[in-house]
C-alpha cells in the first residue's frame, strides 16, 4: 500500500527486499567492485558472517561445503591471492609467480 504523508521522506523500496553489506552496499543493487574485481550488482544474495556482518554472494553454500569460505571483501582478497599448494606444504604467491 501507500502511505500519503508530507512529513515523511521518500524511501528506497530496494531496501526492503535486498540485503546490505557491511559496507552499505545493497546486494544485487549498488554498483560496488570488491577487492576481487566483483561488482556486487552481480551478487543478488546476503550472507551474514559470524561477525554481525553480511557480505554480497551470488550464491549461499550448501550446507556440505565444509571448505568453502567466505570474508569479508578485503580479507577474501588476500586469501585468493595465495595459493595453498599441498605438495611440500609451501606457499605461493601468485604475484611472484605470474614474473
Amino acid at each position: 500500500g501507500i502511505i500519503k504523508s508530507d512529513i515523511i521522506n521518500k524511501g528506497d523500496p530496494n531496501r526492503l527486499i535486498n540485503g546490505m553489506d557491511y559496507h552499505g552496499n545493497l546486494c544485487g543493487v549498488t554498483n560496488y567492485i570488491t577487492p576481487d574485481g566483483v561488482d556486487t550488482i552481480n551478487l543478488p544474495k546476503a550472507y551474514p558472517m559470524p561477525s554481525g556482518f553480511f557480505v554480497c554472494v551470488d550464491s549461499c553454500p550448501a550446507e556440505s561445503s565444509y571448505d568453502a569460505f567466505i570474508c569479508e571483501y578485503e580479507i577474501q582478497h588476500e586469501i585468493t591471492k595465495t595459493v595453498n599448494v599441498t605438495s611440500l606444504d609451501t606457499f605461493i604467491d601468485v604475484d611472484d609467480a605470474t614474473k
